[in-house]
């Protein structure tokens, strides 16, 4: 049987944040359950046509999954298992907004299999939070944290943003020294986009938003890689730093170009030459599982080019790099021949090294990615 990942998007929200454009719609309750319904569809329909597979992990993303009971989530869990093998300890992450962590649900939670929560704190400061549109607060923030670890959770993943206008790197700092008091296994961190049809994006066009020049968003990444570093993280991914095995190996998945099926709306899916997008129309992915038709918004199959493209963006993103031999064992060619111009160059410029059997970023590279990134497509 091939192993592959799962991502399960639920698509609910107390509220949008002003800076997210992922699609997510208002908690309710009959809603709810007709989107249920349809995921049990969308997992029936994949068993039947994936049926040689096994799960490794298990993703919950969003949206806000905690906008459903424990009950709620525990059905989807067992869902899931009813439809597909799940490989003995298989990694089972549920993301959280911490306005919704309660403890009888987090119990639940534990008990369905869930093993890996990612908490959404965003920022450790009541100002950046109101800013950023959150619901919840620094002291609710706390609060879920303890509440997760109490119910017996010891793999949480804190999510947090920098570079957002107003916030000063003492600002960062700051956030970052509570987090580490608080002792996760996993810290994700992200640089604040301005995504388009956002309340953010709005206020960017009409003069109301200055975003955080380069220099300062440059030095704000620099001051968490020096001061997770000091702390025992592991930095293996331009956003991610783990305690010693505790790297999210749903996301490696991703990176390491390993096969995944997505369900949910909006939800992508990669499974060998196919990658395929739901629809983001609720009641259009609803309605296309009533009829037991797959909700695929586009489908689109790779060609040898666009997988070799692939293989090394997605790779580049782990500081271990892309591996020459597994290059070579997946597309029979060689890295270094195929793409020896853009290496020489983009060496040259200090952006990647050859370590070894690994070609990776510098840590110049890290800032740069996307640039570094687009040389990669042929």
């Amino acid at each position: 049987m091939e192993s592959c990942g799962l991502y399960i998007h639920i698509p609910f929200c107390l509220r949008k944040c002003n800076y997210c454009d992922f699609i997510s719609f208002e908690y309710k309750k009959e809603l709810a359950e007709e989107f249920l319904l349809a995921l049990f569809s969308e997992l029936s329909l994949l068993s039947q046509e994936y049926d040689q597979t096994i799960l490794e992990t298990i993703y919950l993303g969003g949206g806000t999954p905690t906008c459903l009971s424990g009950e709620e989530l525990a059905r989807i869990i067992e869902g899931v298992k009813e439809h597909f093998p799940v490989k003995e300890g298989a990694e089972i992450t549920c993301e959280m907004n911490p306005a919704t962590g309660v403890e009888k649900d987090l119990k639940i939670m534990r008990e369905a299999g869930i093993n890996r929560i990612s908490i959404g704190v965003q920022a450790f400061d009541d100002r950046i939070l109101q800013y950023l549109g959150r619901v919840h607060n620094l002291s609710e923030a706390l609060k879920t944290y303890y509440t997760v670890r109490e119910v017996g959770f010891d793999n949480i993943n804190l999510d947090l943003i920098f570079a957002i206008p107003g916030q000063t790197r003492k600002d960062w700092q700051d956030s970052l020294e509570i987090a580490l008091k608080l002792n996760p296994e996993h810290l994700s961190l992200y640089n604040l986009k301005i995504e388009e049809n956002t309340p953010f994006y709005y206020d960017y066009l009409n003069g109301k938003l200055k975003p955080v020049d380069e220099d300062t968003e440059y030095w704000m990444y620099q001051d968490a890689i020096n001061t997770l570093k000091n702390a025992g993280f592991e930095h293996y991914e331009i956003s991610n730093f783990a305690r010693p095995g505790y790297a999210s190996r749903h996301n490696l998945g991703y990176w390491h170009y390993k096969p995944y099926l997505g369900v949910g709306p909006g939800a992508h899916g990669f499974f060998g030459s196919l990658r395929y997008q739901n629809t983001d129309d609720l009641e259009e992915y609803i309605s296309c599982l009533t009829r037991n038709k797959l909700p695929r918004q586009e489908e689109l199959h790779l060609t040898c080019k666009d997988q070799m493209e692939e293989f090394v963006i997605m790779g580049l993103r782990v500081l271990e790099g892309v591996s020459l031999d597994e290059f070579r064992k997946r597309f029979g060619e060689s890295l270094l021949e195929i793409y020896g111009t853009q290496i020489k160059k983009l060496i040259k410029l200090g952006l990647l090294n050859l370590k070894g059997n690994y070609l990776a970023l510098t840590e110049k590279g890290l800032f740069l990615g996307n640039e570094v990134f687009a040389e990669f497509l042929l």
